[in-house]
């Protein structure tokens, strides 16, 4: 539970700590950079407290960039860029995509800019999604069909190899046409004016989205500044405008693409924190143009750097803490309040890291109560596939042998159990196992509510 809530709101700060030195190693500029370091902890889509792989991905992004940025003083950087190239492909199956694509045009504008292909860095790259496979492919190997839900299959016969082959690849031409669906995504939607402009004080749960209205403004206007100055833009020191730019028009695009109607996308509703970094940077641009002008009037450049700073604090910062310390409803997955409170009894009555059987098979409950339970283990797959068919002193030996101290049973068992073995089938064996739990020594009831029962293995 401590992991879960405080380390990942640890690395998305100092994924913002991170991004200050990024910013300042492509713009070489520390009053941009402060700026645009402001505007990503202030702007409402970039990230939540909501999500491991999610904080993960921006992250690793903003420091292979700068491995790459430092790579131009020293080629050494590049290992440092393939190792966290080879993370981003095994943090997450999706948004790898849409990374790869922002690193490539860095690294096309960069070889551009310079005139030359940067082989080394386009290296790093390659063997970074290369190294990346020596844990896909030890995991296909290894698990075979159970891998990714019986995506991939190793098992098939010498004679059925080739049609196993074929229906791989169909499989996995199919699942990029679906990942490439532009109205992919739990979340995605047409966005409006006001999902960019006005940003609130409640917000999507798996992805927030938004900027503000000053920073939409400050966004426009530095937009603005690059038309006006577009001839120093193709200059050696300003190419991170180009590359910026870029990103900009690419995740703006992904962010859009049901709302434009796109041939393909990425997911969109997850492209609002991919798009946060490049609109940072921007307004960053924005902001120095506005200070340039403002130099010989040290009064007005503190009033606009005030009113920047109130105006983005209230119009994105207070509605991001809203969103952050507002307290989240529970995982649909739960089925009454009753068993809830049992879930939660576990983590302060029971002893850490005690091992808990959950009947639901819904293991995330327990290991996020700081419990164990280890669902990946062959004995316990094996017993979960026909669960109600053992006795009532089967399954106490394996508990015992697995050394489970605990078990839990609650309507979310019900849910999850019917899904697979049909409700009657499921209401039958439950009540099998309750009232062998009950009724026999071997057993005690540690804790109950009304509809939720953990009992102590004895």
């Amino acid at each position: 539970n401590w992991t879960m809530k405080f380390f990942n709101s640890l690395l998305i700060s100092l994924s913002i700590l991170f991004f200050y030195f990024f910013a300042f190693r492509l713009t070489g500029n520390r009053k941009k950079t402060l700026f645009s370091t402001f505007v990503l902890t202030m702007i409402p889509s970039y990230l939540s407290h909501f999500i491991w792989a999610h904080t993960l991905i921006p992250m690793l992004f903003i420091l292979v960039i700068y491995a790459y940025l430092m790579a131009d003083y020293d080629k050494k950087w590049n290992l440092v860029a393939l190792v966290g190239i080879a993370s981003i492909f095994v943090v997450q199956p999706s948004q790898p995509i849409k990374i790869s694509l922002l690193l490539l045009i860095y690294l096309f504008v960069d070889s551009i800019i310079k005139y030359k292909f940067l082989w080394e860095k386009y290296a790093a790259f390659i063997f970074g999604f290369v190294l990346s496979l020596s844990w896909w492919l030890v995991a296909i190997l290894r698990h075979g069909s159970k891998f990714m839900g019986g995506f991939i299959t190793t098992e098939a016969s010498s004679g059925e190899a080739t049609k196993a082959s074929v229906n791989v690849i169909i499989k996995i031409i199919n699942s990029v046409f679906s990942l490439l669906n532009p109205y992919a995504g739990t979340a995605t939607r047409k966005y409006t004016f006001s999902d960019f402009f006005i940003a609130k004080n409640t917000n999507m749960i798996n992805n927030p989205i938004g900027l503000g209205l000053v920073i939409s403004i400050v966004l426009i206007f530095s937009i603005f500044v690059l038309f006006i100055k577009y001839k120093k833009i193709l200059e050696e020191q300003n190419k991170w405008l180009i590359v910026t730019s870029f990103w900009f028009i690419a995740t703006f695009l992904l962010v859009n693409s049901d709302t434009f109607d796109l041939p393909i996308g990425l997911g969109a509703f997850r492209v609002w924190m991919l798009m946060a970094i490049p609109v940072s940077l921007l307004c960053g641009e924005g902001y120095s143009y506005l200070e340039n002008k403002t130099e010989k009037y040290s009064i007005l450049k503190i009033i606009v750097l005030l009113i920047l700073v109130g105006g983005i604090y209230y119009t994105s910062g207070v509605q991001k803490y809203a969103v952050n310390t507002a307290m989240w409803p529970n995982d649909i997955g739960w089925r009454s309040q009753d068993e809830i409170s049992a879930y939660a009894w576990l983590k302060d009555n029971i002893e850490t890291n005690a091992n808990v059987f959950d009947f639901s098979a819904r293991d995330k409950g327990v290991i996020g109560l700081d419990k164990n339970i280890c669902f990946w283990c062959e004995d316990v797959i094996n017993f979960r596939k026909d669960f109600f068919s053992h006795s009532g002193d089967e399954l106490y030996s394996f508990l015992i042998r697995n050394k489970f101290e605990y078990v839990i049973i609650s309507p979310v068992s019900i849910k999850y159990m019917s899904q697979r073995f049909g409700e009657n089938a499921t209401l039958e064996g439950l009540q099998k196992y309750f009232n062998y739990m009950q009724q026999n020594n071997k057993f005690t009831m540690a804790h109950n509510t009304k509809d939720s029962f953990i009992f102590k293995v004895n």
